[in-house]
Parts: C-alpha cells; structure tokens; sequence
C-alpha cells in the first residue's frame, strides 16, 4: 500500500546519499528507516524534508521503507508539531 510522508533526516558519506529516515504522514506517523537502494527517483532531489511516496517491507527484521519516490514536488516541510487533536506542518513555497 502506497504511503506518504517526508525526509526526516539523512546520511550522506562522500557526498551521496547513503542511508535516512521517512517520518509517515498519514496513520500511525511511524518513522521509518530507509537506504539508498530503495530509492527509485533521482536521488539528488531527495533532502531533508522533500515530500516523498513510498511502501513499507515488513519482511524484514524491522520494517523499512521501499520504492521511494518524490511525491511532487511542492515544497519542503520545515517544522512538524505534533498535536493531540491534529498534526501541524508548515511548508515553505
């Protein structure tokens, strides 16, 4: 099943995208590790906070997200507050 979410944070050894963390949007707002062989976009577009598709393994010992993909890019989160009631997230343009 198709998920949502943004670049939480990631590791760049030798300037290239190496491993990161997907923070989920939608349901649990899990926060999901991923790695470089499981992005099938260009991986240069991927940074912190880039909105991204992706799936989640769960074969593995712990689930991790696959088959990532750039949403569409409109924009980045910047700052992510969760809240008892709702979500907050600002983008910037």
């Amino acid at each position: 099943m198709q998920q949502i979410g943004f670049i939480k944070w990631i590791k760049k050894i030798d300037n290239q995208l190496n491993y990161g963390v997907i923070k989920q949007l939608i349901q649990d707002e899990r926060e999901l590790f991923f790695h470089n062989s499981k992005i099938i976009c260009d991986r240069h577009l991927l940074d912190k906070g880039i909105l991204v598709k992706f799936q989640i393994d769960c074969n593995q010992t712990k689930e991790q997200a696959i088959n990532i993909d750039l949403l569409k890019f409109v924009g980045s989160v910047v700052k992510f507050v969760q809240r008892y009631d709702k979500p907050d997230y600002d983008f910037i343009k």
